[in-house]
């Protein structure tokens, strides 16, 4: 069974449990005991990487046309009851932006990223790590 996200957040929210920033493997179990599940899925973004047409590092926006974000995540199911991992996967994603189509940027180090592009690549990330757990679940 999959549990609400809105559920989720008010049975944490009830045990003065805040959900942002990084989830260790206790803190998962934690979760996955309030919520009372057998299983929880859980991830952590592995690396990142800004590439512009000229190759890695150079200032964006200003030399290029086109920059490409790159997400790397880890996903790992863990049994609630003992704490062990017991499958997890790695996936990865890229999105593009080209010069002057966005207005948000998200700063990493010296480069700024449109959050739209961000959010692509961290999305096509995880729904990859997502089929490799499928694919080995069946």
């Amino acid at each position: 069974n999959v549990i609400d996200k809105d559920l989720i957040k008010n049975k944490l929210q009830a045990e003065n449990l805040n959900l942002t920033g990084i989830i260790d493997p206790d803190t998962a179990k934690r979760i996955g005991e309030i919520l009372g599940v057998k299983y929880i899925v859980y991830g952590n973004i592995l690396s990142v990487t800004v590439e512009t047409e000229e190759g890695m590092y150079k200032e964006v926006f200003t030399e290029s046309k086109t920059t490409t974000f790159i997400a790397r995540i880890v996903l790992r199911i863990m049994n609630v009851e003992n704490g062990k991992i017991i499958m997890a996967s790695k996936g990865g994603g890229s999105s593009q932006i080209t010069k002057g189509r966005t207005l948000f940027f998200i700063k990493f180090g010296n480069f700024a990223v449109s959050e739209e592009c961000v959010h692509n690549a961290l999305k096509k990330a995880a729904y990859n790590a997502v089929d490799v757990l499928v694919k080995r679940l069946q």
